[in-house]
């Protein structure tokens, strides 16, 4: 029995332990990923070892897979390595189980084929989701353990997928253990950051070895008694670390070091450079051929197959074969073909004995050997990264090749490492034009610095003035989306581009003209500017075509935003189809220009243009339509790749959800986009919380935005706003005004005067009222209803309404709230209509109408239960306990009472998708599907989803009944 197998059963027994329980627990859905943290040779790998046999004679699925510090690029590396051998063990139907429904997105990503992939080869997040899909398909029938040693050295895809997984892991049938280097600034403090920040993971911290475990391993190895002593000066020379004592033990053994007292003071210190020399002279005693051999595998990346090893060090097959049976023997490697080291710090040390000249000549040879030898180019690439930069052009095309392999896998951060190399090589003039641009699109498509500066540096060598347009597109949204004060800076990107088109009202022209309104619209410092072009398109007679589409959605979005009356609705009224209040006028404007999908297909879902299509549709109450192309955004940054554009539609979905009310799928929406995007998310994940109750975690989300008086930006007012109702349900009253006066002021010069973007004058009028100022609130309550009339905004009309009812203490008050109800019951604004709901039944009962009280407050409770608002609940609970009923948890039941989130979770459940199934159509986890079904069983009367199609269909024979009945 070796060391590390001693040091694992000594003192390793309470974590496989406790992961052995974990391997229990997700055979009933408690998913859960254990974070193994330690320095280098702690015995993490031997802990990962052990709990895969465990898991093994458990009956588990095991996927297991290793980072390796030279694969740092290679995009989804690891992925490959977890997934492909399992699948390679599968027969032809169980593979096509496995990559059935969202999981085949994971098609192109493991290499085998993209011919069932939907909509295109892998990108960005459709690519995560697949691969999830995936996981859950493997751990469908039997539980799935998912193995990643040395995750610091993972590449970043396979990084963001296994924290895309343990954010999913909550009802999963999947334990994932990572383990990682604690003292690595890429670990778990630096790219895993995220997944230690789970709920599902739990961290454990290896120890140094103890002065027991230490003297038992001694006495193993020697096979005598060990000196006190001479244990304690083992101890202490290696820290306890069991690699290091293991190595140290086999030094002592060589040197004919007996393990007494009188040996103690020869026991040497062994760090790092020990190891290395204790390693190197132990290769160096074998056969002439070890040497070459172990650096030729070291060169490799620690693990090559012995036709590489042999092409690298320039020996026959036989010979190498004989040099690894030498090193294994030695300790030094293990396996045959391929043959890896036995431990990564054995790698390094063999690595770093080398001059870096001479590092970087082999992995030159290495490139051109993997190359002629068929290898995938990012594996070629790989070692082209490493080496200096020489002017091969040969290397640059290799490694524009690797990072087009990268993007198209969904990996747009490898495509830009590989870009870079690319670019300092440098690439043939000829060539170095499309590298910039290439590297622009892939650092933006990635979030990351620079996009802009590249994008610009390609205008300035593209060789057409439209080349030069399309590129100030880019260039200004990248610029954009890096520093959202830019504005200014864009905006001359754009101008200049418009100047130079010989056809002012060209397509590209109206495009450029088209994201120049959306940059100047950003920040009040550049609102003249916006205003005079803004004027200046009304003033055109616009087409039919897509590039108009543009310019009409910015007329529509701005139009609603600002609440102008009636001039520029009437003129947008022509172009609507029809006339109407100005809300569905820009509803119908913007429906419009989205019809065919061109729009998305050509701006993508990143650009402010769709944004502002999007926007509309919800503020002009059109949520349907507005959900609907949102979802279609989605998919279109799943195929892009685009990081920024999964945020910014993840933010609008909730948003969308949030207006409706089904706070949980708002809640996972807004989840999403904060992991990407936290600004974009920030209001509408507030505002959730805070309907939730959750009023200490809404505090912490809205805490780092901290909005100086001065800030001049549209998109900070609805953050501001959250602020606000955040300090109402602190009980920080003044605070609250302060700031909604704050967004007043900055709101008012714009104007931006529409209540549906920010509904300040009705928060503010009802705190106003409690500090004593009824008059003033009044007012401001009046103002925000007659706005809302005018633009035909009844989910707005509602909420104004409620809040003039809520400064009425009479009978007047009443009418007030029951107009509110009233109007909010056409919309499909759940949660709005469950507030004036309570409200309204409150009144009543304060005006002594008890009985009557009890309808429209049992309503509203079964409202909030649906929207999952337990602040709001807990409200209508009281006030019916104080009206003399006895409230049940749900008043309303049957399938009217589904949210549109339940009512979809269940037809499919009822149509025979599984759990797994239904969480990957729907972008959420198990858990979440678990927990809708639970809801929706309560609200249909049911047990299970065995009785779901007879309960649907009762309810639909009822309602045959009832038309009938009417008719």
């Amino acid at each position: 029995m070796g060391v590390s197998e001693i040091a694992v059963l000594l003192e390793r027994e309470s974590v496989l332990d406790e992961v052995e329980h974990d391997l229990v627990a997700a055979r009933a859905g408690a998913g859960r990923l254990v974070l193994i943290e330690g320095p280098a040779g702690i015995g993490k790998s031997a802990v990962l070892a052990a709990v895969r046999e465990r898991a093994q004679g458990m009956g588990l699925v095991v996927a297991r897979a290793r980072g390796a510090e030279l694969e740092g690029e290679y995009a989804f590396g690891v992925v490959r390595q977890l997934f492909e051998p399992v699948l390679r063990g599968c027969s032809r139907d169980e593979r096509r189980r496995l990559f059935g429904g969202e999981a085949g997105r994971a098609r192109d990503v493991l290499g085998v084929g993209s011919g069932e992939v939907t909509g295109g080869g892998g990108r960005f997040a459709e690519v995560m989701h697949g691969l999830y899909s995936l996981a859950l398909n493997l751990a469908e029938q039997r539980s799935l353990l998912v193995l990643v040693d040395d995750a610091h050295w993972a590449d970043p895809p396979s990084v963001r997928f296994v924290s895309y997984l343990a954010g999913r892991l909550d009802g999963a049938p999947i334990v994932v253990v990572v383990a990682v280097r604690g003292d690595d600034p890429s670990g778990a403090d630096g790219a895993l950051g995220a997944v230690a920040r789970e709920d599902t993971t739990r961290l454990v911290q290896l120890a140094s070895l103890s002065p027991q475990a230490a003297s038992a391993l001694l006495r193993n190895e020697y096979g005598e008694p060990v000196a006190p002593e001479f244990a304690a000066a083992c101890l202490v020379a290696t820290g306890g670390n069991p690699f290091f004592l293991r190595e140290l033990i086999r030094a002592l053994r060589a040197d004919g070091i007996s393990p007494t007292a009188g040996q103690a003071g020869r026991v040497p210190q062994l760090g790092p450079p020990g190891v290395a020399r204790s390693v190197l002279t132990r290769i160096v005693g074998l056969s002439s051929a070890a040497p070459p051999v172990a650096r030729a595998l070291a060169m490799l990346g620690g693990e090559a197959r012995l036709r590489d090893v042999a092409g690298l060090s320039s020996l026959e097959e036989a010979t190498v074969a004989i040099a690894i049976d030498e090193l294994r023997a030695a300790g030094v490697t293990v396996g045959f073909d391929p043959v890896a080291f036995a431990h990564p710090i054995v790698h390094a040390a063999i690595y770093a004995d080398r001059a870096p000249a001479e590092r970087d000549r082999d992995h030159r040879r290495a490139a051109c050997l993997l190359a002629a030898g068929g290898a995938e180019v990012e594996r070629v690439a790989a070692h082209l990264v490493r080496t200096r930069p020489v002017g091969d052009a040969w290397g640059a095309r290799v490694l524009q090749d690797a990072a087009g392999e990268a993007l198209r896998r969904g990996a747009p951060d490898s495509a830009v490492a590989y870009l870079e190399r690319a670019l300092a090589e440098p690439p043939r003039s000829g060539d170095r034009h499309d590298v910039v641009s290439s590297l622009g699109h892939c650092e933006y498509l990635a979030h990351q610095p620079g996009s802009a500066d590249h994008l610009l540096e390609a205008m300035g060598s593209a060789v057409s003035v439209r080349a030069r347009g399309e590129l100030a597109l880019q260039a200004a949204q990248a610029l954009l989306v890096a520093e959202p004060d830019a504005s200014e800076a864009a905006i001359e990107i754009l101008d200049r581009a418009i100047s130079e088109l010989a056809e002012p009202h060209s397509p590209l022209s109206m495009r450029l003209e088209a994201r120049l309104l959306a940059a100047a619209g950003l920040k009040l410092s550049t609102r003249r500017l916006h205003a005079e072009r803004l004027d200046g398109v009304f003033a055109r007679s616009l087409g039919e075509d897509d590039a108009a589409s543009l310019l009409l959605i910015n007329l529509a979005f701005w139009t609603l935003i600002e609440g102008r009356m009636p001039g520029r609705f009437e003129d947008l009224a022509v172009h609507s189809g029809g006339g109407g209040c100005p809300a569905d006028v820009a509803g119908r404007v913007v429906q419009r220009a989205l019809a065919d999908g061109r729009l998305l297909r050509e701006e993508g879902c990143d650009s402010e243009l769709f944004l502002f299509a999007t926007g509309t549709l919800y503020h002009a109450e059109f949520l349907d339509q507005a959900q609907h192309w949102l979802e279609r955004g989605l998919e279109d940054a799943r195929r892009r790749g685009s990081v920024q554009g999964y945020a910014l539609t993840s933010a609008g979905l909730a948003e969308v959800a949030y207006r409706r009310g089904d706070l949980p799928s708002a809640e996972a929406h807004a989840r999403a986009a904060a992991e990407i995007s936290a600004e974009d998310a920030a209001a509408v994940l507030v505002n959730i919380l805070i309907e939730q109750g959750h009023v200490d975690e809404a505090a912490r989300v809205i805490e780092p935005f901290r909005i100086p008086p001065d800030a001049d930006r549209l998109l900070l007012q609805p953050i501001r706003y959250a602020r606000a109702r955040l300090r109402i349900a602190q009980g920080r009253l003044q605070e609250a005004v302060n700031e909604l006066l704050m967004c007043a002021d900055w709101l008012r010069a714009w104007p931006a005067e529409n209540p549906s973007h920010v509904a300040w004058r009705s928060r503010l009028a009802v705190v106003l009222a409690g500090l004593g100022q009824c008059d003033r609130a009044r007012k401001l309550a009046a103002e925000e209803l007659e706005l809302a009339r005018r633009l035909g905004q009844h989910r707005t009309v509602g909420i104004a309404l409620r809040a003039l009812g809520l400064l009425e203490h009479d009978s007047r008050g009443v009418d007030l709230l029951r107009e509110a109800a009233t109007e909010l019951a056409r919309t499909s604004a759940q949660l709005e209509s469950a507030r004036a709901l309570i409200d309204y039944g409150s009144a009543l009962r304060r005006l002594g109408h008890r009985v009557d009280a009890r309808a429209p407050l049992r309503e509203g409770l079964d409202l909030a239960h649906a929207c999952g608002a337990s602040v709001l609940a807990q409200t209508a609970h009281q006030e019916l306990l104080a009206s003399g009923a006895r409230p049940r948890r749900r008043a309303l039941r049957g399938r009217d009472a589904l949210t549109p989130t339940e009512a979809r979770i269940v037809n499919m459940a009822a149509q025979g998708h599984s759990t797994p199934q239904i969480a990957q159509a729907l972008f959420v986890t198990t858990k979440t599907v678990e927990t809708h079904l639970g809801h929706a069983y309560q609200k249909l009367d049911i047990h299970s989803r065995d009785e779901l199609a007879a309960a649907l269909s009762r309810r639909e024979s009822s309602g045959h009944r009832e038309r009938a009945t009417r008719d």
